[in-house]
């Protein structure tokens, strides 16, 4: 418990180059997410700058799940709109294998960099000045381009002993991903055979065409 307790000072100390968002967010990790990032500095600096990319123009809360139903995201961002709320709700699984937790929540905080992006679409669709079949493939474009590839990118950097490579659900399928967009489409369909990006974009289009939230 001390030893926790001194590991997190030590993160928190190297954070104040950072804005509040940065140590706020890593008060609110769980346990073994904040151990794997002491034990791995490459890992650490990476949600260090993902926090100070996304404090740049949102403020962003840290929600926990626990789920076992695999056609569930494992992590996501929500927009409230709501006043004294934050700007995005990023909602991970805790649940799951920490470098997998690790993925979810720097993928997600990159993601909220998009964030314009993704409403202006949601504008568009609520609007009808986007077709239902293009709505799910540009909000795929827009992860792809801004999240994806980058994430893979990191996760490059990142130093994983065999074991952990095994345990994780994310990292294979991260470092498998193509270049190419459509390709990537037809990928992850392939590997996530319980999500129907498509499907489940649409029903978000028919739900905004429709008036709702």
């Amino acid at each position: 418990m001390k030893k926790d307790l001194f590991v997190l000072l030590l993160l928190l100390e190297s954070l104040v180059s950072c804005p509040a968002q940065g140590t706020n967010l890593l008060l609110t990790c769980s346990p073994k997410f904040r151990r794997l990032v002491a034990t791995h500095p490459e890992a650490f600096n990476a949600f260090t700058n993902a926090c100070c990319l996304a404090a740049r123009t949102n403020s962003v809360a840290l929600v926990y799940f626990y789920s076992e139903n695999d056609s569930v995201a494992r992590g996501r961002s929500v927009y409230p709109h709501m006043a004294g709320q934050p700007d995005v709700m990023v909602c991970v699984r805790e649940n799951q294998e920490p470098w997998d937790e690790f993925i979810c929540i720097v993928g997600e905080l990159l993601n909220t960099v998009s964030r314009s992006h993704y409403e202006e679409l949601m504008a568009r669709a609520k609007a009808g000045l986007i077709s239902r079949s293009d709505f799910p493939r540009e909000i795929n474009r827009v992860e792809f381009e801004r999240t994806i590839r980058p994430m893979r990118d990191l996760l490059m950097q990142m130093k994983l002993t065999k074991k952990e490579k095994v345990r994780s659900y994310f990292y294979p399928r991260f470092l498998s991903y193509p270049d190419d967009f459509d390709a990537y489409l037809l990928y992850q369909k392939r590997t996530s055979p319980h999500r129907d990006l498509t499907q489940q974009y649409q029903e978000e289009y028919d739900q905004l065409r429709s008036g709702g939230n």
